[in-house]
């Protein structure tokens, strides 16, 4: 392999890698009133560097909407270990099918990212959610067609919870009879 010699100095030295990977560390040392007398080299000592890792989760909420990550969509939560200081890209599709008549449109992400962002790992465990916001169809048609109006007229998606003001207004020739 490649040799790293470190300079000649104090009673100690140091050393750090930046790099993962098996190493052979081995000490010589030389006398300090007498530059020109070394010792042998030591007996070898094996050192392994690894990289740190960590937990990084990825969820939604409300749970189980899909996520896509370093571009596989995927059914969150998904937790992922990754090394520490890699980079990833998060996303959510957006809106998301659910069950008939709902939909799942991205909100926010926990960090405040856009819906398609980087990441870099930290050195502790974290978790990252994506908020998404339920919407319901909201279908509305006049009964028969000519008796007249309904504002808003055909299929729209609305945010659960929210107030809806629909309104009816009648042809001439037809009154309003009532909702189903």
């Amino acid at each position: 392999g490649t040799t790293d010699l470190s300079p000649w100095g104090s009673a100690n030295q140091s050393k750090t890698w930046t790099t993962a990977g098996s190493y052979s560390v081995r000490a010589k040392a030389r006398c300090v009133t007498d530059t020109g007398v070394t010792s042998s080299w030591s007996t070898s000592l094996p050192v392994t560097i690894t990289q740190a890792t960590v937990s990084y989760t990825v969820t939604t909420s409300p749970t189980g909407r899909q996520i896509t990550v370093d571009g596989s969509t995927l059914t969150a939560p998904q937790t992922f270990t990754w090394a520490v200081g890699s980079t990833h890209t998060l996303s959510v599709p957006s809106p998301q099918a659910g069950a008939t008549g709902t939909q799942y449109v991205f909100a926010s992400w926990s960090d405040s990212g856009a819906q398609s962002h980087s990441v870099t790992v930290p050195s502790s465990a974290t978790t990252m959610t994506a908020t998404l916001t339920t919407q319901y169809s909201l279908t509305t048609a006049a009964s028969p067609t000519a008796g007249g109006t309904v504002s808003p007229s055909g299929t729209s998606w609305q945010n659960s919870g929210q107030v809806v003001s629909v309104t009816a207004t009648a042809n001439a020739g037809y009154s309003f009879s009532s909702w189903s």
